[in-house]
């Protein structure tokens, strides 16, 4: 493997003490150099030299050696030795020396500016600053919906809007939850910047307060991080982006699958996915990083379902369901969860097909009282 990875990390402690403050968080941005001999180099928190693996099926393992030694598990979007796009792995490690747990993510760098412009779904997770929460609402948000990007960098909500689910106040014995209409305006604009000369951008969304971010993008998706640093910040968190298709042609074409002509089919498939999850319960807060797989099934008995199993820092979960496509065929899915509890998520698949991200803004009731959001990328299973 060879190439050169920007990658944004958003992590956070496994229990919240509060009022929250931003520097409670970390977010960084790191350029990790992967060269032909399993070496990376890398800037800080990362260490500068160590041993990656990546395995022909896109897992990939990024040491940490020290003692004990460390392994971030996660995937990597490659179509040959030197063309490659998203990666990501997860630091689920917590001791003394490095309390924080997280999500790194990013692209290869690029070196000529992409376009942006176009229709794209939004997802984000955050958590929220300078309170001292008695509702779940006070603890962590989550949202997604369509916004798009025009010619100057101008962004406006979309088609559909976006929803922020877990921005509601809900009472413990309340699992409804109420699909709040938010109006998104805001903008981005490419960063000179020498490591990364067309994939740094800077920007900021607002629906309600103004969200400001950093971000890496690649050829069809946005990787930005809000440090809830600015003046007047409220939250602080991560936010992904995903191009939708372009429906008025036919969606880009892919020999992985086995009808390139039904995009359905060419969705379906296993994705390693990592992701970060908020628990938002006053008095029991705090947060989890998690790895895993997605397996999306191709249609059978008029209906497609998928599988989710995850192995967070001390957890084991699985999730099971079916899905729908947007009807626009965009990439867009809805994901109904049956069990082992009962809501609604949302994901996107990049037009190539190779990466997805998921987002639960649903925050469901759990047995303990307990609820959850969180916020996931993925790369596709190459075997």
């Amino acid at each position: 493997m060879t190439g050169t990875f920007d990658l944004v990390s958003f992590r956070t402690l496994r229990g919240f003490t509060f009022p929250m403050v931003a520097s409670n968080l970390s977010f960084n941005e790191n350029l990790v150099a992967m060269t032909p001999d399993g070496n990376y180099t890398s800037s800080t928190p990362l260490p500068s030299l160590d041993r990656y693996q990546v395995n022909a099926d896109g897992s990939q393992l990024i040491y940490l050696q020290g003692s004990p030694t460390f392994l971030y598990q996660g995937g990597i979007d490659w179509t040959s030795s030197t063309a490659s796009t998203t990666s990501f792995f997860t630091d689920r490690s917590s001791y003394s020396s490095s309390p924080l747990i997280g999500l790194y993510c990013g692209s290869t760098v690029l070196t000529t500016e992409p376009d942006l412009a176009g229709n794209w779904y939004a997802m984000s997770l955050h958590v929220m600053l300078g309170t001292n929460p008695t509702t779940p609402q006070a603890v962590g948000r989550a949202m997604h919906g369509s916004v798009a990007i025009d010619a100057s960098g101008n962004i406006t909500g979309g088609p559909d809007n976006a929803t922020q689910s877990a921005a509601r106040n809900f009472t413990p014995t309340s699992s409804v939850p109420l699909q709040l209409p938010l109006t998104v305006t805001g903008s981005i604009q490419h960063l000179t910047n020498a490591q990364n000369p067309g994939g740094r951008f800077t920007g900021s969304l607002n629906y309600g307060p103004v969200r400001a971010f950093s971000s890496v993008a690649g050829p069809s998706c946005i990787f930005a991080i809000n440090p809830g640093t600015a003046v007047g910040s409220d939250a602080a968190g991560m936010i992904l982006f995903v191009q939708k298709f372009n429906v008025s042609a036919n969606p880009p074409q892919t020999a992985l699958l086995e009808n390139p002509l039904d995009p359905q089919l060419q969705i379906a498939g296993t994705y390693f996915i990592g992701g970060q999850k908020l628990l938002l319960k006053p008095g029991a807060a705090g947060s989890d990083t998690f790895v895993g797989t997605l397996v999306l099934n191709p249609l059978s008995a008029g209906t497609r379902t998928f599988q989710i199993n995850i192995s967070g820092t001390n957890s084991i979960s699985t999730y099971i369901g079916t899905y729908v496509a947007a009807l626009t065929a965009d990439g867009g899915l809805t994901l109904s969860v049956t069990s082992p509890i009962v809501e609604t998520w949302f994901a996107a698949v990049s037009r190539d097909y190779q990466t997805v991200a998921l987002v639960d803004d649903y925050p469901e009731l759990l047995a303990s009282n307990q609820s959850e959001l969180s916020l996931s990328i993925g790369t596709r299973q190459k075997n």
